[in-house]
């Protein structure tokens, strides 16, 4: 029922009492009639607030419907979402534990492997370090060696030296050597294959006299023919 509605019946029932009732019954109508429209007019303004908070409620619970329908929106997504990143997280950490699982068994075929290469390691070290020793006694053999052969190229140079000045010696000997013999041929020419050689043998001039030109047949005196050549 309206407020206009409620107006007109109000004012119809107090016709009808006003045409009934005495003065003074009218008096506590017409102020129960005042009172009842300070009241409908209080009412109707409380009405109209009500239909504009009505109003505004219905378009907040509106709007709050639509904020709820992006956030169920919003949650399904999340929700999805949630999912999918469990599931990756169950992914990786499936992933880690195998990576820790291969992690532990490298770690332990590289320590097989890292004790191989040490223990290669440090045969190659013992490897260089004979490798080196040998080389030091080498180089210190060398040394030894090449101090030798300096000793060695010194007497060598003063042998040969001693050498060319006894070869010079030996040619001069020979020299005179060969001098002596041809004098001694040029003192003997006319008797040399008559009874008498000339040789040279060891830087020396031997002469060989025959008897027969020495001695005649059955004598012991040295003949004419024998003096002569001696004294040549």
């Amino acid at each position: 029922m309206t407020v206009k509605k409620q107006y007109i019946i109000y004012t119809l029932i107090l016709g009808t009492l006003f045409s009934c009732v005495p003065a003074r019954k009218y008096e506590e109508l017409k102020a129960k009639q005042e009172a009842c429209r300070d009241e409908n007019s209080a009412l109707k303004t409380l009405n109209q607030d009500l239909e504009e908070k009505n109003k505004e409620l219905t378009s907040s619970v509106a709007e709050l419907n639509k904020k709820k329908a992006i956030l169920e929106q919003d949650l399904a997504l999340l929700d999805k979402s949630y999912n999918q990143m469990k599931t990756n997280y169950d992914n990786i950490n499936e992933t880690y534990q195998l990576l820790l699982d291969k992690n532990k068994e490298l770690l332990a075929g590289n320590k097989s492997a890292t004790a191989k290469l040490m223990s290669q390691l440090q045969k190659t070290q013992e490897e260089l370090q004979a490798q080196e020793d040998a080389l030091r006694t080498l180089e210190g053999s060398l040394t030894k060696k090449e101090a030798a052969l300096n000793q060695l190229n010194t007497e060598l140079a003063a042998r040969e030296k001693r050498v060319n000045e006894l070869e010079a010696i030996i040619a001069k000997q020979d020299s005179a050597v060969s001098a002596l013999k041809n004098k001694v041929k040029a003192a003997l020419l006319g008797f040399e294959n008559n009874g008498l050689t000339i040789e040279q043998k060891n830087g020396k001039v031997y002469v060989s006299l025959d008897e027969s030109l020495l001695f005649a047949s059955g004598k012991y005196d040295v003949g004419g023919k024998g003096i002569t050549v001696l004294k040549n």
